[in-house]
């Protein structure tokens, strides 16, 4: 099994990190070229490489990590996504309700990768440099979550 990271964000650079320490070999690309991630890749070792989106994408499991704007472009990389397994590890923050007219960003997402099985996850890798371990920010986020429910009456 192959791994891609598409985009060199904060979350891309956070996931890129956690599997460095794992020692599991990705490529991660962004849409500047492979040559702007040569801190990066220097600085986590020999696990991490640095590709074109054109090479990344041919990865079995390919994680998402890009702006929610630039997914449909993205969706033209590649010609056929059958196949392939895609994580969706992008915030839709920036996105107006209106246009997502009450889909999941991941639907979305689904809709410009036609045939990829494509899942949601890794948004606690979100904040970089937090020093909290993912599933402490996960379980912190819940917590709120519920505490807010419970004023709320529900």
């Amino acid at each position: 099994m192959t791994y891609s990271i598409i985009g060199s964000g904060n979350i891309g650079a956070a996931l890129a990190r956690q599997f460095s320490r794992a020692g599991v070999n990705v490529t991660i690309a962004n849409r500047r070229g492979a040559d702007t991630l040569a801190p990066l890749v220097q600085e986590l070792g020999g696990a991490i490489s640095a590709r074109t989106i054109k090479d990344a994408v041919q990865a079995d499991t390919i994680f998402l990590a890009l702006p929610f704007s630039a997914v449909e472009t993205f969706g033209g990389a590649k010609d056929q996504w059958r196949g392939k397994i895609v994580i969706d590890a992008i915030n839709a923050y920036d996105v107006r309700p209106e246009f997502l007219a009450g889909r999941l960003s991941s639907d979305i997402v689904a809709a410009a990768l036609p045939g990829a099985a494509v899942g949601e996850g890794v948004q606690p890798f979100a904040r970089r440099g937090s020093g909290a371990r993912p599933i402490a920010e996960w379980r912190a986020a819940r917590r709120f979550h519920l505490q807010q429910r419970r004023r709320r009456g529900e």
